[in-house]
């Protein structure tokens, strides 16, 4: 099963976090307590309704110069979140609209399955081309909605919660994680939660209030939850400290937490680390992507692995450049989607290891020049998809998303005539 670790706006709020700050760690702003008395039994049962529509350096080998083919602008999509399968199905979303979009074709034609009256998208999961949840928020209360499908989206059950939403990751059509409570600028109270029945009903397996000595970090921004089974899970994300990696491991379903770290901090001792969710290919293997950010705008990507799951890291390669998006397809092929920006220009990034990380190719040429790069994904070691974006960020001219295609694992990338349905 392929697994994407994303940062999105990530890097653009630590660099404005981290400008503002400079090496101190932010105030923390101080929210009411979430109110935890609720039992699970009372949480109302779905209906169903339709919506509208030291590390070692591993060795770069540089690859021939592609060309880019590019469409008239029209051809523009309205997300920047991409989830495709190997079927040609796949899920998109835009965080800012509150709007999920599906598509059965690889993305030449997408429907909008769910767009939200006004309250947010606080998390998402796809499990496949036809099941999915989001946590969203319920405007003007306390609570949020968990809404489930298994249709692709053209009905979705709903399922109100007395709590604030948050980070979705099921395990399968019944087993599932959300992680609440933390605000993305702010540092909130930390709420976990567990389901047995595909979100029905939650049950409440940690929480920072009234915790005077916690076992999980309270401050730092914690995008990052994923889980290798029902007991076994990471909390990633990062804190503004030197040296200290935001990775939190669980061995009961989230009840206790505690920090793991890579073998990357004494080689690096003036770095902030960005940690994604770890991904694992078996019982014993996975890989854990960090991003480092360096003294005089000097930035990296390192890779971790684990042979003995998860019980400890080392790291073993990296390449220069912040991941906006680090993309596993199985073990040997990684992808990693970069981005330098100056006053003038947005130059997108793109590295590919076909060995597990110890070589890796720079595909940077293959990219449009001057596009800013938005996400990434793919569903095997050929077939990819690409979002960029045709301005620069914090520009005043609109945003214009054009969705590419590759066949080749990214050596050469085609626009796609991406048409959005009613």
């Amino acid at each position: 099963m392929k697994r994407k670790c994303s940062a999105l706006l990530t890097l653009m709020l630590f660099g404005l976090l981290l400008g503002a700050c400079g090496l101190n760690t932010p105030t923390i702003s101080p929210n009411a307590p979430i109110d935890t008395s609720y039992p699970a039994g009372e949480i109302s049962t779905p209906t169903t309704q339709a919506y509208p529509l030291g590390t070692p350096t591993a060795k770069l080998t540089a690859q021939p110069t592609q060309t880019a083919t590019v469409l008239e602008l029209s051809a523009s999509v309205p997300f920047i979140s991409l989830h495709m399968f190997p079927d040609g199905t796949g899920w998109a979303s835009h965080p800012s609209n509150s709007a999920v979009y599906h598509t059965s074709d690889g993305g030449l034609n997408w429907v909008a399955v769910y767009e939200s009256p006004g309250g947010p998208i606080y998390g998402e999961f796809y499990l496949d081309g036809s099941t999915a949840w989001l946590s969203c928020s319920d405007y003007g209360t306390l609570g949020s909605s968990i809404l489930h499908t298994t249709d692709a989206g053209a009905t979705w059950s709903k399922t109100s919660l007395d709590f604030t939403g948050g980070k979705l990751y099921f395990l399968d059509k019944n087993v599932g994680f959300m992680f609440c409570g933390d605000r993305l600028i702010e540092n909130d109270l930390i709420t976990f939660y567990s389901t047995r029945d595909g979100g029905q009903t939650w049950d409440q397996s940690f929480t920072l209030s009234g915790n005077l000595f916690p076992n999980l970090q309270i401050r730092g921004l914690k995008p990052g939850i994923t889980f290798r089974n029902a007991l076994e899970g990471w909390v990633t994300g990062t804190f503004y400290v030197n040296k200290y990696s935001y990775l939190y491991h669980t061995a009961d379903g989230g009840a206790t937490w505690t920090n793991q770290s890579c073998d990357i901090a004494e080689a690096n001792p003036d770095a902030f680390f960005y940690a994604f969710p770890p991904v694992f290919f078996n019982a014993n293997e996975g890989l854990l992507a960090l991003n480092a950010y360096l003294p005089l705008d000097s930035q990296k990507t390192i890779l971790c692995k684990t042979t003995d799951g998860g019980e400890s890291w080392k790291s073993f390669s990296e390449v220069a450049t912040y991941g906006n998006v680090v993309e596993f397809t199985d073990a040997q092929h990684i992808w990693i989607l970069g981005q330098v920006i100056n006053s003038s220009s947005a130059q997108p990034e793109l590295y590919r290891s076909i060995d597990g990380g110890t070589t890796w190719q720079n595909l940077n040429s293959s990219l449009p020049d001057g596009y800013f790069a938005i996400n990434l994904d793919f569903t095997d070691s050929e077939k990819g998809w690409l979002i960029m974006d045709t301005v620069l960020p914090n520009s005043s001219k609109p945003d214009h998303y054009i969705l590419y295609a590759s066949q080749d694992g990214g050596q050469t990338w085609s626009q796609l005539d991406a048409r959005m349905g009613d």
